[in-house]
């Protein structure tokens, strides 16, 4: 078999669309956690800041995201994009998923609890700060049985509204495929 014992989900996050950089607010507390770790850092080695104030202003302008994709229990992300804050992030890259049930029957009968949790899949898309935690630039979710993928076809591309996103425009592209398994089971032979 191809994957898990459904199939393999292969998804591939192409880039985001009008994504813009974090709120106040997420900045903010983004800060103050970056404040936090240089003091940390400085009265460790005593060093004060030697960075230009030209170097300053172009990370301003610099930003870095990466998506993560969650299916059941199975975390993926991307590697990080660098792009300017008013440009996409684009990854293109492709990440592959095993299916626990084929998406056929989890749109016709009622799934397990561990099917249903494979039913939907979660993205978030994250900047990536050189210092501090993460700040969550936007979510989405979708119902796979809701995009009708057929085994072995075609991709299907798909434009996901983010969630919490500073813009309301923003959105993820992504496309998606379900992958089984075309050998029929070999026989056994007696002798």
């Amino acid at each position: 078999r191809v994957g898990g014992p459904g199939g393999l989900l292969k998804i591939l996050v192409n880039c985001t669309r009008q994504l813009a950089p974090p709120t106040a607010a997420q900045k903010q507390r983004q800060q103050s956690s970056q404040a936090a770790a240089a003091a940390a850092l400085m009265s460790a080695s005593g060093a004060g800041s030697r960075r230009t104030p030209e170097a300053a202003a172009a990370s301003k302008a610099q930003q870095s995201s990466y998506c993560q994709v969650k299916l059941g229990q199975t975390v993926l992300r991307t590697p990080i994009a660098h792009h300017t804050a008013a440009g996409d992030a684009v990854w293109n890259w492709q990440l592959s998923l095993a299916l626990p049930v084929g998406l056929a029957e989890l749109a016709t009968t009622p799934p397990s609890a561990a099917a249903a949790e494979a039913t939907i899949c979660s993205f978030a898309v994250y900047e990536a700060p050189t210092m501090g935690d993460p700040v969550l630039l936007g979510k989405a979710r979708v119902y796979l049985p809701a995009l009708q993928l057929l085994p072995n076809a075609e991709p299907r591309s798909v434009l996901l509204p983010l969630k919490g996103a500073a813009s309301s425009k923003a959105a993820l592209h992504v496309s998606v495929a379900w992958l089984e398994s075309t050998r029929q089971p070999q026989q056994q032979h007696r002798h």
